[in-house]
């Protein structure tokens, strides 16, 4: 369960920049998001890869009411390989 004035939200990555922003597209519909690599839970500085950061993979959001990033969670990275 989110924590109250949150909610979960499924999305694949659709881009990773050079300067650690993730992009990502919502299964929901087509709403776009962007959020930091220290939003990840457990991303420490890994390779992107090797942590399973890329395109296509798929991530969990918990966003605030105005849809701000609070954090992400790899869901199904292998598939994205």
């Amino acid at each position: 369960m989110a924590p109250e004035g949150t909610r979960r939200v499924k999305a694949r990555i659709s881009r990773v920049n050079d300067f650690g922003l993730c992009e990502v597209v919502r299964t929901d519909d087509t709403f776009r998001s962007a959020f930091t690599l220290d939003k990840i839970r457990g991303y420490g500085g890994q390779p992107l890869r090797e942590f399973g950061i890329r395109e296509g993979a798929e991530v969990e959001l918990i966003e605030d009411e105005t849809g701000r990033v609070e954090s992400a969670t790899l869901v199904d990275a292998a598939a994205a390989a």
